[in-house]
Order: structure tokens, then sequence, then C-alpha cells
């Protein structure tokens, strides 16, 4: 159960940094 959790807590922040990058990628692009 806590290996789980860990794998959970490490695909949420993976994911969330995915989408900082992909944002200031058009961010870049509109600018």
């Amino acid at each position: 159960m806590c290996n789980f959790l860990i794998i959970f807590r490490l695909s949420i922040k993976s994911a969330s940094e995915s989408i900082f990058i992909q944002r200031d990628s058009v961010g870049n692009l509109l600018s």
C-alpha cells in the first residue's frame, strides 16, 4: 500500500510538472 501511495504521488508530481512545462512553452510561443 505504501508503495502505491509513493508511485501515485510521483505520477501526480511528474504530471503537474509536464503541465507547467507545456504552459511555459505555449506562453513563449504566444509572447
